[in-house]
């Protein structure tokens, strides 16, 4: 079999080089050239065009969100996303002028909790993720009662705590932001339930569902709509 492949290859050498010369024949070196750099430009283009649906998809969403919320919101782009100490950032291209304040909870085009605006100039605001370590928001479990304390973990991760050991609930369940009701935010998705041995309530986690690197389009959520 060793030789019969090595066979093989000293045959389809050849061939391959001979198949090569036969195209510069007929086409001519410098056609070939041409027509392989138009094969190029137009896998170019054809990415090109992929990317400019998928952002003219996001900025449908956007736009349906926006139009079917009572909340007050203010539109961003996002100018960076960023990585420093463990810690993820997005950098958005609106500011104060624009009716941001520190604070504000960021959200994408699909309703997932990003993260708060920790800092603010007049044309740019920074969004400490959510997920970061240490952020700690109130929360909920979809289709439920439980209230919850979401807390970041890193590693796209949160810890979802408060909840008793009796409580009913799934590995998939959403964990919901409780001081917005239109729209609902979710925060992040349950991945894992544990009983703590030590203690009253379950050792649960969560993963974020939101992909800020891949994010173009924000929402800025100006207030609070709790009723």
């Amino acid at each position: 079999m060793r030789y019969l492949k090595s066979a093989f290859i000293q045959i389809s050498r050849p061939v391959a080089y001979i198949a090569s010369n036969m195209r510069n024949f007929f086409l001519g070196g410098d056609q070939g050239k041409l027509l392989a750099e138009k094969d190029e430009r137009i896998k170019l283009l054809e990415i090109s065009e992929q990317e400019l649906r998928q952002e003219n998809e996001g900025l449908k969403r956007a736009v349906e969100l926006k139009s079917t919320t009572v909340n007050q919101m203010t539109a961003a782009g996002i100018a960076l996303y960023s990585e420093t100490a463990g810690r993820e950032y997005l950098l958005l291209k609106q500011g104060v002028k624009d009716g941001i304040k520190k604070g504000n909870m960021v959200i994408d085009e699909n309703g997932f909790l990003l993260g708060t605006v920790s800092s603010i100039e007049s044309e740019r605001s920074k969004v400490d993720l959510a997920f970061n370590p240490g952020n700690q928001f109130e929360a909920g479990i979809a289709d439920s009662e439980l209230k919850v304390l979401a807390e970041g973990l890193g590693a796209r991760s949160f810890s979802i705590k408060l909840i008793p050991k009796d409580s009913e609930i799934n590995e998939g369940a959403f964990v919901i932001l409780t001081a917005y009701k239109h729209p609902t935010i979710v925060i992040g998705q349950v991945v894992s339930i544990s009983n703590n041995v030590n203690g009253a309530f379950l050792d649960i986690k969560a993963t974020t569902v939101s992909r800020p690197e891949f994010t173009r389009n924000v929402f800025v959520l100006n207030s609070a709509e709790t009723e």
